[in-house]
C-alpha cells in the first residue's frame, strides 16, 4: 500500500478538508472520513477490529479492548448482531478505539475534553486510560444520573458542569470510522446481502454502517446490503439523516417494542427498548435474511481492568516516560505505593490495550520481562492489537 491520503467530507454542505477535520464550521453536517488506498485485507491475526486496519485510518499506536467481533444470532428467519457483547457492553466501543488511537498517536499527553453522551462518553473515558486529563463536560447534570457521573470519576475522568463548547462530541468522523467494522464483520462472514435494521436515536450508527457499506463498494467488492434506521413513535427522526442517500426509516410503537424487549429479556438478551425496537422492525418488514443490530444492554456496564486502575495507570505511564523502562517490580519500588499485585495487573490491562510494549532480556540464569513505552514510529501498540 502507498502512502495514506486523508481527506474529510461534510455530508450536509460537501465541503471538502485536507486531513482529519472534527466537524464542519461551516455548516455544522456529519463529516466523514475519504481515505485513499483502502483495501480488503483482513489481519486475522487481530481479534478486534484493527483486523480491518486496511479499510480504518492509519495511526502510530493502536489501542484495543478486544472490541469487535460480536457475535451473530440466528432468530426465527433472521439474525440478530449482538453488539452488547463488547468490552463495555456497548457498540460504542468500536469508536472508542479508533478515537483513543488518533488522540495517543497525536499527542499522548494532551487533555481531551468530551462533550457528554451516555454509552459513548463511559466507553471513550475507559479507552482513554494513557491520558492524563480527560475531562467530560455536561450541559444539563440534572439529566444525568448520578451514577452514570461517579462511575465516571471512578475512571479517572474529571466532571465539569459547564456549557461551554467541548473538544469532542459523538457525532464525529473518527466514530464512524470506528462503528463501520460493524458491516465489515458481517461481509467477512460472507453475509453480502439483506436489509440490516439499525436502532436510531442520533442516526450515528446508520450512517457509519452505511459508509462502511459505501467504502467496500469503492474498492469493488460486491455487496447488496440496505440499511433501515428505526425509530421509536413520537421520537423526531434524527436531522443527521436528512442527506444521506440510502438509509430508510422506519417507525415502531411503543408498545409493540416493549413486547419485543421483554421477549429478547426471555432469549437472555438484556437490551434497551430502541433497540428491541429494530427487531420488531425487522418482523414487521418480513424480509428473510434481514439482520437487526442489537447495540447496548440495559443493565449495568461492565467495568474494565483498565479502567478500575485508571489512576494507577496513568501513574506507571507518567513513570515510564520519565524514567524509562523496567520490571514489574522495578516499577513498583519506584512508584512507593499500591501493592505490587495491583502493578502487576495494571501492567497487563495496559499491554493488551497497546498503551504499554514490552520485552525479555537476561540477566546470568534469569530471563526478566522489561516494560516500556512503545516508540512513536510503531505502527502497533501490542501484538494483538
Amino acid at each position: 500500500m502507498g502512502k495514506e491520503i486523508v481527506k474529510t467530507e461534510c455530508l450536509g454542505c460537501a465541503e471538502t478538508f485536507d486531513g482529519i477535520v472534527m466537524d464542519c464550521e461551516k455548516c455544522g453536517g456529519v463529516p466523514v472520513l475519504r481515505l485513499s488506498d483502502m483495501e480488503w485485507d483482513i489481519s486475522s491475526n487481530r481479534p478486534n477490529i484493527w483486523r480491518y486496519a486496511s479499510m480504518l485510518p492509519k495511526f502510530k499506536r493502536y489501542v484495543t479492548l478486544g472490541e469487535g467481533l460480536t457475535p451473530i444470532r440466528k432468530y426465527r428467519k433472521y439474525k440478530l448482531k449482538l453488539e452488547l457483547r463488547n468490552p463495555t457492553g456497548s457498540y460504542a466501543d468500536r469508536a472508542s478505539a479508533v478515537l483513543s488511537s488518533y488522540f495517543l498517536s497525536k499527542d499522548p499527553n494532551a487533555p481531551v475534553r468530551i462533550k457528554y453522551a451516555s454509552d459513548f462518553t463511559y466507553s471513550l473515558v475507559s479507552y482513554l486510560i494513557g491520558v492524563p486529563e480527560v475531562e467530560v463536560v455536561l450541559d444539563d447534570p440534572f439529566s444525568v444520573e448520578v451514577e452514570e457521573i461517579l462511575s465516571l470519576i471512578e475512571l479517572g475522568a474529571t466532571v465539569n458542569f459547564s456549557d461551554a463548547s467541548a473538544q469532542l462530541s459523538y457525532m464525529n468522523p473518527l466514530t464512524i470510522e470506528g462503528l463501520k467494522t460493524t458491516v465489515f464483520e458481517l461481509f467477512e462472514r460472507g453475509i453480502k446481502r439483506g436489509k440490516i435494521f439499525v436502532p436510531a436515536e442520533t442516526g450515528i450508527l446508520a450512517i457509519s454502517i452505511w459508509k462502511g457499506i459505501e467504502d467496500l463498494r469503492a474498492i469493488g467488492e460486491d455487496v447488496g446490503f440496505e440499511v433501515v434506521a428505526v425509530h421509536l413513535e413520537g421520537m423526531k427522526i434524527p436531522s443527521s439523516l436528512d442527506r444521506v442517500r440510502g438509509i430508510d426509516v422506519f417507525e415502531v410503537s411503543r408498545d409493540k417494542a416493549l413486547k419485543k424487549l421483554i421477549e429478547l429479556a426471555k432469549t437472555g438478551i438484556k437490551t434497551k427498548l430502541l433497540s428491541a425496537a429494530s427487531l420488531e422492525a425487522m418482523e414487521e418488514d418480513g424480509e428473510e435474511g434481514s439482520i437487526a443490530i442489537i447495540t447496548a444492554s440495559d443493565s449495568r456496564r461492565r467495568t474494565l481492568p483498565v479502567g478500575k486502575n485508571s489512576r494507577l495507570s496513568k501513574e506507571i505511564l507518567r513513570l515510564l516516560s520519565e524514567g524509562g523502562g523496567g520490571t514489574a517490580y522495578e516499577i513498583w519500588e519506584r512508584m512507593g505505593k499500591y501493592t505490587l499485585r495491583g502493578v502487576y495487573k495494571s501492567l497487563a490491562s495496559m499491554e493488551s490495550a497497546g498503551l504499554v510494549a514490552s520485552s525479555f532480556s537476561v540477566e546470568g540464569r534469569r530471563k526478566k520481562k522489561v516494560y516500556f513505552l512503545p516508540n512513536e514510529d510503531m505502527k502497533k501498540g501490542s501484538s494483538n492489537s
